[in-house]
């Protein structure tokens, strides 16, 4: 079985929220200068399709879809055996930063907006052959 993707454009929406997102984190005294940065830098026509990949201890492989600027919405992993063949998928809170995928549970961690971090750990329940 197979999976294919569509590639996502970078429109100038997520352009806009990138520079927001950037400039924010810059000072008032080196913002002119960081927006001529910003305004010479050639960006890609379109979003990369995965972000991250992680190995379970059966050596299946998890591939999430990138999800950036979209950090608040879910996460989607597609889990791979080690032949390459497609296992299902799996959905993960968004801002959760998976750390660890063993044969029963994903173990996480989760900011909330003063920075605090909370360990979050879900238990997978996988159908026959997964």
């Amino acid at each position: 079985m197979t999976r294919s993707a569509d590639l996502r454009e970078v429109g100038p929406a997520d352009v806009r929220r990138l520079t927001d997102r950037f400039l924010s984190r810059v000072s008032e005294s080196s913002r002119a200068a960081a927006e001529e940065e910003l305004a010479a830098l050639k960006l890609p026509e379109h979003f990369p399709l995965y972000d991250a990949m992680l190995a379970d201890p059966e050596g299946n492989l998890w591939v999430r879809d990138y999800y950036w600027p979209r950090e608040d919405e879910p996460q989607l992993w597609t889990v791979f055996s080690t032949r390459g063949t497609w296992l299902g998928s799996v959905v993960t809170p968004g801002g959760l930063n998976v750390t660890d995928i063993s044969a029963d549970h994903i173990v996480g961690v989760m900011s909330d907006d003063l920075g605090v971090e909370t360990v979050w750990v879900h238990r997978l329940s996988k159908p026959s052959g997964f």
